[in-house]
């Protein structure tokens, strides 16, 4: 099968994850989408100012992304052929491009001699990767989606640790785990407690990809008593001798504001109809 209609040469092609549509980039400085079964051209995509190097579809086909000459990544709806996010940073052409497995972010290779790592859906540039010294001829993301593979005119392969190009959340949720005893503790130093929540209250917690929330009830009201708590709770805290303290002198400071409130204000009335 042949598919015809570029004016310039063909940089770079790719399947859909279904196979059921081939995407390619051209010196014509267009990206398109054809039928990989009848060959007919299906989309057209046009928006870049120079020749585009590198396309690939995300993962659930409904996107594509391109890297091109005029040294931006562009993503775009594989529907309908819109620009869906333009994303600028790079100083030299963009000669490589690729989804992660999670369709959430994008990496690219440049010559400008960097790897870059983008949020798919805002095109905010998450991290800039150094340390090639010739142009970034192709880049991927591993299986897992937890390292970036990249290869340069260098004559080097190299791989970037997770933590170069994760969000700060993400980062965060990276460095410290959630112990089976309720204990939220740094992963590379589990002496060091952060934080304690009820194991049996761990069902309640909402886990999105890149957060962990104490609560999917929209708020938390945390009480430090054994009786909200329970043993294992009153075996690891101790409430301060000062927190009772001052709750005894709360309590008598309501009282006699109260006292007064009614002796000046209410008991007048009392008397007025005696």
């Amino acid at each position: 099968m042949i598919m015809e209609g570029h004016s310039g040469s063909v940089s770079s092609v790719a399947f859909s994850p279904n196979g059921a549509h081939v995407v390619s980039g051209s010196d014509d400085k267009t990206v398109r989408i054809w039928d990989a079964t009848t060959g007919t051209e299906v989309t057209k995509m046009e928006g870049h100012s120079g020749s585009v190097w590198s396309v690939a579809f995300s993962p659930d086909g409904a996107r594509v992304v391109s890297g091109s000459y005029d040294n931006t990544v562009r993503i775009w709806d594989a529907t309908t052929g819109t620009e869906v996010t333009k994303m600028e940073g790079h100083s030299g052409s963009v000669l490589s491009v690729a989804f992660s497995p999670d369709g959430a972010r994008v990496v690219s290779g440049s010559g400008d001699i960097t790897v870059r790592i983008w949020d798919a859906t805002t095109g905010t540039e998450v991290t800039k990767m150094e340390g090639h010294s010739d142009w970034v001829l192709s880049v991927a993301f591993s299986p897992d989606g937890a390292h970036v593979v990249s290869g340069s005119d260098d004559k080097t392969v190299r791989i970037w640790q997770r933590l170069t190009y994760l969000l700060p959340s993400q980062r965060l949720l990276h460095l410290w785990i959630f112990q089976k005893d309720g204990w939220v503790v740094l992963r590379k130093h589990p002496h060091i407690r952060l934080f304690w929540y009820p194991p049996e209250l761990q069902p309640t917690l909402l886990v999105p990809h890149c957060l962990h929330l104490i609560s999917n009830m929209g708020q938390t009201r945390l009480e430090f008593h054994t009786r909200s708590l329970g043993s294992d709770w009153q075996q690891i805290y101790h409430s301060p001798p000062m927190y009772h303290l001052s709750r005894s002198l709360f309590g008598t400071l309501a009282y006699v504001l109260f006292a007064s409130f009614l002796w000046h204000y209410i008991r007048p009335l009392f008397l007025q109809f005696a």
